[in-house]
């Protein structure tokens, strides 16, 4: 039992006549083995086919070798005959983005030394990878020009039939292991590829052939790409986003780049102008509550400021940072909390030397919350759901202390 591939002959062909030779499950889903089919299998990096049988949806194609499996939505009967239909428009874009693969990797190798060694049809872009790195602008883009050009000049696609030892006489731009009779894909004077995958009948039916970024990978660099409609829906999504930018900058299009640039640079530089004004107001604000905080006296001795205070703050870093002003100089314990979107937060902090544990302190100030945290001796951290009860966990945090000292 053997499958005809109708797709080798004629890429366009997209309704068919076939008859029902077997009928199988594949994971659990209905299959159906015919005796000819124009639906294309999953194979060498491009996708399969999808469409109808005798009316049921056919939702995969797999190769098996000698015979096609038609995955069903619904059972067929064996025997019975059957009409295939091919959704074309995604049966053209396949067509589309890999005659413009052959095309683009000929392009590659001849501009830039570099040999497509793996292809991949992807359902919103495709690549290449190419044994070769790094590859930048100054190669691709007239590797990019080269193809495009291949393009317009309409360049017929034709489908030999050779021998595998015929290989090198044929002047194949990759070799192959297969064996047998090949199936050669040849854009004329350009390139030719064994290759059992769907093509355009010539190459101004690729239409623009886009390289959209490429990356390192290993010792090969990934080009990622697009043809025909995908390139052209790509452009006007590029298009409208440059349009409306270039509006709402009071720009030309072609001034995009610098003003946009200047824009980050000016952002660049208030950014930096509120970090140091928003430092120095924390820093006012830590010396503000040192001045009002509390004496406490160690078992040692020693004397420690202590600053228990909510705050009104916009992060939870800002109270972080805070406490870390306060504890940086002199000996300075703080208990601070704040609430910011609905969450309650807590730093607790001391000055490096004192003696007391600050997760295990605010361990013991959570209690109230239902909160968490944790962190080291001298700087800890937590949180609670909802807007916790602030006044009583600082209380139990100050509690705590005493307790311990």
């Amino acid at each position: 039992m053997k499958t005809e591939r109708l797709y080798y002959a004629d890429s366009y062909l997209t309704e068919f006549a076939a008859v029902v030779l077997e009928t199988t499950t594949l994971a659990g889903r209905p299959v159906a083995i015919l005796d000819r089919t124009a639906f294309y299998p999953t194979s060498g990096g491009q996708p399969n086919d999808l469409g109808s049988l005798g009316g049921v949806e056919v939702m995969d194609v797999v190769d098996q070798g000698e015979t096609i499996a038609h995955v069903l939505s619904a059972p067929l009967e064996a025997g019975t005959s059957v009409t295939g239909r091919v959704l074309w428009d995604r049966r053209f874009d396949h067509m589309q983005q890999h005659t413009g693969q052959h095309i683009l990797s000929q392009a590659v190798e001849r501009a830039c030394g570099a040999r497509t060694v793996s292809f991949h049809l992807g359902d919103e872009y495709c690549t290449i990878d190419v044994d070769r790195t790094p590859l930048g602008i100054a190669e691709l883009a007239p590797a990019e020009q080269a193809a495009n050009a291949v393009v317009l000049e309409d360049r017929s696609v034709n489908v030999l039939a050779a021998d595998a030892g015929e290989s090198e006489r044929l002047g194949l731009r990759k070799a192959t292991a297969r064996t047998g009779e090949l199936r050669i894909v040849e854009i004329e004077g350009y390139d030719r590829s064994a290759c059992g995958g769907t093509h355009c009948a010539r190459t101004g039916s690729v239409g623009p052939i886009k390289i959209r970024r490429w990356e390192r990978r290993g010792g090969d660099t990934r080009l990622e790409f697009v043809c025909g409609w995908r390139a052209l829906r790509d452009y006007a999504r590029k298009h409208d986003a440059v349009k409306t930018l270039a509006e709402r900058l009071s720009a030309k299009d072609s001034d995009l780049v610098a003003v946009v640039g200047k824009a980050l640079e000016d952002l660049r530089v208030a950014r930096d102008e509120n970090e140091a004004l928003r430092k120095e107001l924390l820093e006012h604000r830590a010396a503000e509550l040192a001045a009002e905080g509390t004496t406490l006296a160690l078992a040692d001795g020693r004397a420690v400021r202590l600053v228990v205070r909510e705050l009104s703050i916009s992060s939870a870093d800002d109270l972080k940072r805070v406490a870390q002003i306060l504890t940086s100089g002199g000996a300075v314990i703080a208990l601070l909390g704040g609430v910011v979107g609905g969450r309650s937060h807590f730093v607790f902090a001391q000055s490096p030397g004192l003696p007391f544990d600050m997760s295990r302190v605010l361990r013991a100030a959570m209690a109230p919350a239902g909160g968490r945290g944790g962190g080291s001796r001298d700087l800890a951290q937590g949180g609670a759901p909802g807007e916790a009860d602030i006044t009583a966990c600082l209380g139990a945090g100050k509690l705590a202390l005493t307790d311990l000292g």
